[in-house]
């Protein structure tokens, strides 16, 4: 325990001697050459005939992307909709401005989960799992929501 210590007070000691330890006086926090990245927050909520994707810009500039979707549902008895894959370009938008989207019909009964793949950009992908039921042709769903940055 001795020799540990020893040479742990030796290395700061000696790594202090060669400079390698060094603290800059210099502050470089002009904010005003910080460039903030564009935010979307994306909501899967239930509905009736499948499920809808509240899209909204959270960022502080305007901005368009391509949003690449990908929902997988399964439940006991599944009749249409398993899986629905979208390649969407979203048009310029501005901050606070949202836009829904309507996915298509997912008919079935029983408990469900669904798996949602978001990929914004060619970024990497983002990935969720939400609880749900399935009663025909309604869809509920957790809300499920995403941020996610190009």
């Amino acid at each position: 325990m001795k020799k540990i210590l020893l040479l742990l007070v030796l290395n700061i000691l000696v790594l202090n001697g060669f400079g390698a330890v060094a603290i800059s006086n210099e502050k470089n926090t002009d904010i005003s050459e910080m460039r903030l990245q564009p935010q979307y927050e994306i909501k899967l909520a239930s509905g009736l005939f499948g499920y809808t994707l509240t899209i909204t810009n959270t960022g502080t500039e305007n901005f368009s992307a391509n949003l690449e979707i990908k929902i997988e549902t399964n439940a006991n008895f599944m009749i249409i909709g398993k899986e629905w894959y979208a390649d969407i370009p979203l048009r310029e938008t501005s901050p606070g401005e949202s836009g829904d989207i309507k996915i298509r019909l997912v008919m079935g009964f029983g408990p469900s989960i669904v798996n949602i793949t978001l990929k914004l950009n060619d970024g990497m992908p983002v990935s969720k799992e939400a609880k749900g039921f399935l009663f025909l042709f309604f869809a509920q769903v957790e809300t499920t929501t995403f941020k996610i940055s190009p």
